[in-house]
């Protein structure tokens, strides 16, 4: 019999992984590429069985995990019955409205946001890590790359849900001391700047939002991944977007986008966001201080 501790096992499970990483990875390259309904249903489905066994495999709490493959089967069914619709060619705006909430539910955007908290909060730093860092930009993108092709002006909604998210993102990082959940909560804050930025054609506006998450992403991934406290408040600082780091050249970007396309209510909104990200970090880089002090 082979123990779990096993180098059999380990081995497996290593290999295991790296299959449902590139596995993940080509079926969000067949939905960024393709605009055949039936094939990108079937890469959405690809890309949830893959995401859902990584969690799995990398033993991840399993009750958050049924619970998301629970909510993943109601949005697949969800934009599997919107793109139905569009096909029918009636009642066209239900079915873009749905296909919208199912892809908003992917990115954790309030109200949408409970499994993001719930999956950081009981994962790996190494889960997050590509989660934040990789599959999260490529599924906005994915986002922002399909709202064209539903030729449907949702971009109030959209946006009023980016605001949302702005506030329950930064009103939760405030009062959180697990710094996994407080990392998901920084991930639907960062939503939420994007949404803003987001109109039904894509503009400079939204490729800045993009830059940003991107920006943000890379230092939540860094920050999962180091191992020395003092290069863990280093990595915050970078992720608060502070000079000379390359976030604060995103964030510059991104606010010259904005008054460049006068968007005052969302420039506020990110500005005040900015504030309370900044405020939520205090906690975390003086724990960091302190241990590395010790």
């Amino acid at each position: 019999m082979l123990s779990k501790n096993s180098p059999e096992i380990k081995s497996s499970s290593g290999v295991t992984t790296g299959f449902s990483l590139i596995a993940i990875s080509s079926c969000l390259a067949v939905m960024f590429l393709t605009k055949e309904p039936l094939v990108f249903i079937v890469a959405l489905e690809g890309y949830n069985l893959c995401y859902e066994l990584l969690l799995y495999i990398t033993k991840v709490n399993i009750s958050s995990v049924k619970r998301l493959i629970q909510l993943s089967m109601l949005v697949f069914a969800i934009i599997a019955f919107g793109l139905c619709i569009l096909q029918l060619k009636k009642l066209d705006y239900i079915g873009k409205l749905l296909i919208i909430i199912g892809f908003l539910f992917k990115l954790g955007t309030v109200p949408f946001h409970s499994w993001i908290i719930d999956i950081y909060g009981n994962s790996p730093f190494g889960i997050i890590a590509v989660t934040d860092g990789v599959f999260k930009v490529i599924l906005t993108a994915i986002f922002i790359n399909f709202l064209p092709i539903l030729n449907i002006n949702y971009t109030q909604l959209i946006h009023i849900l980016g605001y949302m998210s702005l506030a329950v993102g930064s009103f939760l990082a405030l009062k959180e001391n697990n710094i996994k959940k407080w990392l998901g909560n920084l991930s639907i804050g960062h939503i939420g700047v994007v949404l803003c930025t987001i109109s039904t054609n894509p503009t400079n506006l939204s490729i800045a939002g993009l830059i940003y998450l991107f920006a943000s992403g890379s230092c939540t991934a860094v920050l999962c991944l180091a191992k020395n406290n003092i290069f863990r408040v280093i990595v915050i600082f970078a992720m608060l977007g502070l000079p000379p780091f390359h976030t604060f050249f995103a964030k510059v970007n991104l606010i010259e986008e904005l008054l460049r396309q006068h968007c005052a209510y969302a420039l506020l909104a990110i500005i005040t966001y900015y504030i309370i990200e900044l405020i939520s970090a205090v906690r975390y880089i003086k724990r960091f201080t302190m241990i590395a002090r010790n």
